[in-house]
C-alpha cells in the first residue's frame, strides 16, 4: 500500500488554530473543570464566559454545571476571580480522518481528555492501523468511512488492541 499523505496537528486551545478537525490525526488541548462551592462569591463571570451553555447561574448567582455541554475549554477557570473553578483533569481531544482541500472531510472526535503520555502511542497505533487497512492512495478518513469509526476506535484506542 502506498499512502501519500498523513498530517498530524496539535492545538492547545478551543480556538483550534492548527485545524485539528481538518487533519488526518489531530490533538486539541482540553481541561476539565471542577467547582469549589465554598470559595464561590456568585459573581456569574463563569456563566457569562461559557459560550457552550455548560454553566448557567441560579437565582443566587451560583453556577449550575452541565458536563454534557462542556467542551473543556477552561474559560470558566481563567475568568474566575476567586479560583473557585479549578483544573480537575488535563488532556487532549483526539480527532481522526479529517482533510481540507477540494473535497474536505471533518474529522471524527474519537476521545476526550486523553493524557499527554498516551499521544505518541495513539500516533503509532494510528499509523500502523492505516498501513494495515488503507488501500492505495486512500486517505485515512476515507479508510475510516469505509470500515467504520467504531472499528478504528476498537483497534486503536481499546486496551486489547491488536495494533
Amino acid at each position: 500500500t502506498c499512502h501519500h499523505k498523513f498530517k498530524i496537528s496539535f492545538s492547545g486551545c478551543p480556538i483550534d488554530c492548527f485545524r485539528t478537525t481538518e487533519m488526518d490525526l489531530g490533538f486539541q488541548g482540553q481541561m476539565e473543570p471542577k467547582w469549589n462551592e465554598e470559595t464561590c462569591v456568585g459573581c456569574t463571570l463563569c456563566a457569562k464566559a461559557c459560550q457552550e451553555g455548560a454553566i448557567v447561574s441560579n437565582k443566587d448567582g451560583k453556577p449550575v454545571y452541565d458536563a454534557s455541554k462542556c467542551i473543556y475549554c477552561a474559560d470558566c477557570i481563567r475568568v474566575c476571580p476567586t479560583e473557585s473553578w479549578m483544573e480537575k483533569r488535563r488532556g487532549w481531544a483526539v480527532r481522526v480522518g479529517g482533510k481540507h482541500g477540494r473535497h474536505p472531510l471533518a474529522a471524527f472526535k474519537v476521545a476526550d481528555l486523553v493524557p499527554g503520555e498516551k499521544t505518541f502511542e495513539i500516533i503509532q497505533k494510528t499509523v500502523e492501523w492505516y498501513k494495515e487497512n488503507g488501500i492505495g492512495r486512500e486517505r485515512i478518513g476515507e479508510t475510516i468511512r469505509r470500515l467504520g469509526v467504531e472499528k478504528f476506535k476498537e483497534d486503536v484506542l481499546s486496551n486489547g488492541s491488536k495494533t
